[in-house]
């Protein structure tokens, strides 16, 4: 595991997956030594492979894959240890209580998931079109070419350049424990290996091939690889002292592990020279100390940050300073959607790119450079800067302003009938979104606050009813409903508060018009200003 680049390099980060890989070889311990040694190691062992199933989703795929084939293949030996199996049963269900718990609360969680990886299960394809996707991933994940050999499959920051997921040097070896376990199948602790090595990739298949989703792949492949090394040990021990074979190996080892230390530490800044999001995400330490010194020099100012080189940029901001530090986080399209207060000069610390797109802007009057924190290739990472805005900027933000409040007006089709529908404007999603059946895709108002949607109808129509399911939030609901040839509306009102997230609520109109030609739907947010940004995810007229 030492000389396994992959695991050398993510088992020095505080991922999730990092522990899914972890539980799982103290899994596949304790069930080795519940079925060849003693069957109390039961206890452990599911007690670990829920920890596997916890603590990373594709833990998930992987122990109800392995859960259900080690059950199967050993079912007459779980009978044999039933004084300790059932018992044990009764454990397994105490493990998977908060799971069947939280599935119960959040029955939609799984699909939205799914949703967010863009998993082909989801998609409009035939199921032996989505077999296919799945098995071909599945054969891709146990590959060698994808994890003995060098390739930019996965993100630059999941891999050491230049080496393989695996160092290729230890193939033979894992081949060599392959066909030893092929050979021995009989063997209880063989079989299980060869179950380990099989359901690893199961997580990946299901949405898409990366490495994190397959880590879990090292395990099995550590162990063949650590069955090949023995055998060669055992054939130099005829030839040498054993105690010289061991010492042999234990120098090898050790020297590979410490060579790729010496590698990561001397050219790892330079493997890769997209250090920015999709990269490296490099800055971190360089930028919160950057920001640190200013306070220290300034401590009445403030700085504001770039969010926008980096995941989880907040987080990394609550770790390197505490709550109520005057460090906040900004972006370009902040400083230049509306006009933030800058009067006293806070320190900006923004990225190459982002300080270009200020520069190109004529709402930008001075960009005053105090430093810059450069990349490890020298190239231009980060400016610390002050900035004001021009003489113009007041102007563009107002005609910009009242550009985004005009209406916007659309024409779709619900259901086969057509309707128009009048909107301020969304700065994500459009109409048929409101209409499409599916609460994972929402409109955004940019800021209007309350959004008002006026719907009208090319035949009117009854409407006794509506459901709207909205984003997290207490608002009030104003339906406003008008018969053909109509100017006084029938007027249905609603306050909801202490919902839970992204809820649904349904109106029953009291006494509406035989036949509706329009209506009308205004949503508050209550506790926000005149600017807010109201996400709406489905709207239902029944």
């Amino acid at each position: 595991m030492a000389i396994t680049p992959v695991w050398f390099l993510h088992s020095r980060t505080a991922f999730d997956y990092n522990l899914m890989v972890s539980f799982f070889a103290w899994f596949l311990y304790a069930y080795l030594r519940y079925r060849t040694d003693s069957a109390r190691f039961l206890y452990p062992a599911l007690l670990f492979g829920a920890l596997t199933f916890y603590s990373y989703t594709p833990g998930q795929a992987l122990m109800l894959a392995g859960g259900v084939a080690l059950l199967i293949l050993d079912l007459r030996y779980h009978w044999q240890q039933r004084r300790t199996a059932l018992p044990a049963a009764v454990f397994l269900i105490a493990l998977a209580a908060p799971y069947l718990r939280f599935r119960i609360e959040h029955p939609q969680d799984v699909l939205t998931q799914l949703r967010q990886l863009d998993s082909y299960w989801l998609h409009s394809l035939p199921i032996s079109e989505k077999l296919s996707q799945f098995f071909s991933l599945y054969a891709r994940s146990l590959s060698p070419a994808y994890w003995y050999l060098p390739h930019a499959e996965d993100l630059p920051r999941h891999s050491m350049d230049g080496f393989g997921h695996i160092l290729w040097v230890t193939f033979p070896f894992a081949l060599l424990g392959l066909v030893q376990t092929l050979r021995r199948m009989r063997s209880v602790a063989h079989r299980i290996l060869l179950v380990a090595l099989l359901v690893t990739p199961v997580g990946a298949a299901i949405v898409g091939l990366g490495v994190t989703r397959a880590m879990a792949f090292v395990i099995p492949a550590a162990l063949l690889t650590g069955l090949g090394i023995e055998d060669v040990v055992q054939y130099a021990g005829r030839r040498l002292r054993p105690l010289a074979a061991h010492l042999v190996l234990f120098a090898i080892l050790a020297a590979g592990s410490l060579g790729l230390l010496a590698t990561a530490l001397r050219n790892g800044p330079l493997w890769y020279r997209d250090y920015g999001m999709g990269g490296m995400q490099f800055g971190a330490q360089q930028i919160f100390s950057a920001a640190e010194e200013y306070l220290e020099a300034n401590p009445d100012s403030r700085v504001l940050i770039s969010a926008n080189w980096a995941n989880g940029t907040d987080v990394l901001l609550r770790f390197f300073f505490p709550d109520g530090a005057p460090v906040y986080q900004t972006s370009t399209n902040a400083l230049l959607e509306e006009r933030q207060e800058l009067s006293d000069e806070p320190l900006l610390i923004l990225t190459a790119n982002e300080v270009d797109e200020l520069r190109a802007s004529p709402k930008v009057g001075e960009l005053r450079t105090l430093g810059s924190i450069p990349y490890p290739d020298g190239s231009p990472g980060f400016y610390l800067l002050h900035m004001t805005y021009s003489a113009v900027a007041d102007e563009l933000f107002a005609q910009e302003r009242a550009a985004r409040l005009r209406p916007v007006v659309e024409t779709i089709t619900v259901d086969g009938e057509r309707m128009t529908v009048e909107h301020p404007y969304f700065d994500s999603g459009g109409a048929e979104h409101l209409f499409d059946g599916d609460t994972y895709t929402f409109v955004r108002g940019f800021e209007a606050n309350p959004l008002v949607l006026r719907l009208a109808f090319d035949l009117p129509r009854p409407l006794r009813a509506l459901r709207l399911t909205t984003g997290s939030m207490d608002f009030s609901l104003v339906v406003r409903l008008y018969a053909a040839g109509e100017e006084e509306p029938v007027v249905s009102t609603a306050t909801y508060e202490g919902l839970p997230p992204d809820p649904t609520v349904e109106m029953v109109f009291g006494d509406p018009p035989l036949a509706v030609a329009r209506l009308e739907i205004e949503i508050l947010h209550l506790n926000a200003g005149e600017s807010a940004k109201i996400h709406v995810r489905e709207l239902v007229l029944e």
